[in-house]
């Protein structure tokens, strides 16, 4: 015959204690929470590095439902069209449809002046990452706005377009700005 495995039947007072249990172990300054940092050295000081990769190894979109997508056909010539960079990088959609430094520069001045956040968000950005750029550019909205829209460059590479760029402007409200990207 085969072992059963337990079920554990967590109580809402069970994980209430092992909560508390886990700050108590891992606040070293016994101030009753951990902070982030307090956080990530605690785990990795009570794991192993081989065990802690093990457990954070994990996909967001589940390999079947990609290798679905990737056997779909693409339009050829679309800006969108993740799988076909030459596509992407032709005369039509080249590198001279990126967004420039100067083009960030005056975007991230006149937005300052508006609803920025909600171009930030649209453009992929959480809540906790704007917020954590406000606060390491001293609540200064240009300078926000700029390390932004440079970061969302540097990450999307290629695909840091103007149209892009402008949809997002558009979703945002700012459509006054659309401009400085011709």
């Amino acid at each position: 015959m085969g072992s059963t495995i337990p079920v554990i039947q967590n109580t809402e007072n069970d994980v209430k204690a092992i909560a508390q249990q886990f700050v108590q172990t891992i606040d070293n300054t016994n101030q009753g929470y951990i902070t982030q940092q307090q956080f990530i050295t605690g785990i990795q000081r009570h794991f192993p590095a081989d065990q802690l990769d093990e457990v954070l190894k994990f996909e967001i979109i589940p390999s079947h439902v990609l290798d679905a997508v990737n056997i779909l056909p693409s339009l050829q010539g679309s800006a969108s069209n993740l799988r076909d960079q030459n596509a992407v990088m032709s005369e039509d959609y080249g590198m001279s449809d990126v967004v420039s430094d100067d083009q960030i520069h005056q975007i991230a001045g006149h937005a300052a002046r508006k609803n920025w956040q909600k171009l930030a968000l649209c453009l992929g950005f959480l809540e906790y990452d704007i917020e954590s750029y406000r606060v390491q550019n001293n609540n200064d909205p240009t300078q926000t706005m700029y390390a932004l829209l440079s970061v969302w460059r540097e990450q999307e590479q290629y695909l840091a377009t103007k149209n892009r760029l402008k949809h997002c402007l558009q979703e945002s409200g700012m459509t006054d700005l659309i401009y400085l990207l011709n």
